[in-house]
């Protein structure tokens, strides 16, 4: 007797396919693994519609922006839902089995308009820090506890109640949903890390001694680490630092490289495909941000064997161990982080044993291979709940 093929597998995103960002890089990864064994999947994006509602919506999206910043996100958002409908419906057969894998809130509930049996499932991952309107708001795009900021809130509310099952990419943001929405507890769930593969290797790019790869934005507080250098230069230690990465802040952080003296020192690389690549090209990887959930670039450090300093925040603690693959570094001490960052670096013992121990991590807890088929088995496995219409 013939085995039942498994449902097809359906990543759904409001991103492109391809991006900068850490959610584009977990499914993009989660694709390569899925091709070894070759199971069929299919990324569904709304940049794939007919181009008459592309164009639309893109003009829709912009005359909203310029009306004010609160109409546009929500005009954004919504012509993106309307577009990843239009690609769902071609694509998701209404009398077969199936799964998307929702890589956000939106598209998550995109994908339940069309769910019409217990066997076409929807599960999300959570990307997001605290709230994906708590970054919009952060980044000036929306009014903090504003309609639109409550607007997305609602719908982050209401796709966690109504998918199937739910992935968590790190304990900390399992425990911060949690206490936001209690019934999570009876939803099923489960928390993998984020997981990438070894960086390829590269002699073109930036090279030096420290890297961090990240959006300029507010939230990754890039100016954290022009301080620390400015303060290593006081201390007679003069280092190298390489920025990747757009965003609305990389004016301000030249600006307040040129002020602290260390202009000279700092490569503002802009965004670089396959960014992780030039990890090989430096010494140390630094991170800053001010809250993360699980970041795929301190994963990739690992992978390449680099000591990571970074803040004691959100899932970081889950990531590293303080004094082992690197060091926790306070985001109000410039002073004290200056002095782990020329502990790391002219230390030779320290530096080889933190390599050492990061290479060790990786392949323990985030290389694809340990992470990868708990989240298959998880998509393929977890009950149908959550069928509310």
């Amino acid at each position: 007797m013939n085995r039942p093929q498994p449902p097809k597998l359906f990543i759904s995103t409001g991103l492109s396919a391809t991006g900068e960002t850490g959610v584009q890089s977990h499914f993009n990864y989660f694709r390569d693994f899925l091709a070894g064994p070759g199971i069929d999947s299919e990324v569904l994006t709304p940049y794939e519609s007919p181009t008459v509602l592309r164009r639309a919506a893109k003009l829709i999206s912009r005359f909203g922006t310029y009306l004010n910043s609160e109409l546009g996100a929500y005009l954004s958002n919504r012509a993106i839902s309307v577009l990843l409908q239009c690609r769902m419906r071609s694509c998701l057969p209404p009398r077969e089995p199936w799964i998307v894998y929702a890589q956000c809130p939106g598209s998550a509930l995109a994908a339940l308009k069309f769910r019409r049996r217990a066997d076409q499932r929807v599960i999300l991952i959570v990307h997001f820090n605290i709230s994906q309107a708590d970054e919009a708001a952060e980044r000036g795009r929306i009014r903090d506890r504003g309609p639109c900021y409550r607007y997305i809130q609602r719908r982050e509310t209401e796709a966690l109640e109504r998918v199937n099952a739910v992935v968590f990419c790190s304990h900390f943001m399992y425990r911060e949903m949690l206490s936001r929405m209690p019934c999570l507890a009876g939803k099923t769930t489960t928390v993998l890390p984020n997981f990438a593969p070894v960086p390829q290797r590269t002699i073109d790019g930036p090279g030096g001694d420290v890297i961090s790869i990240g959006t300029l934005e507010p939230r990754k507080n890039q100016s954290f680490l022009l301080k620390v250098l400015a303060e290593a230069n006081r201390m007679g230690h003069r280092y190298t630092l390489t920025i990747v990465g757009n965003g609305e802040d990389r004016l301000a952080l030249q600006k307040t490289a040129c002020e602290l003296g260390v202009a000279s020192q700092v490569v503002f690389a802009g965004f670089l495909p396959h960014a992780s690549r030039l990890l090989w090209r430096h010494r140390v990887y630094a991170h800053a941000a001010n809250i993360e959930n699980l970041p795929i670039t301190i994963i990739e450090a690992l992978a390449a064997g680099r000591p990571v300093l970074a803040p004691r925040v959100g899932g970081i603690p889950e990531m590293i161990c303080d004094s082992l693959e690197g060091y926790f570094w306070s985001l109000s001490d410039p002073v004290d982080a200056a002095r782990k960052l020329i502990t790391v670096l002219d230390e030779t013992n320290v530096y080889g044993a933190m390599q050492a121990a990061a290479h060790r991590r990786y392949k323990s807890q985030f290389a694809p291979q340990v992470v990868a088929p708990s989240l298959l088995d998880f998509l393929l496995h977890s009950p149908a709940s959550g069928m509310s219409p």
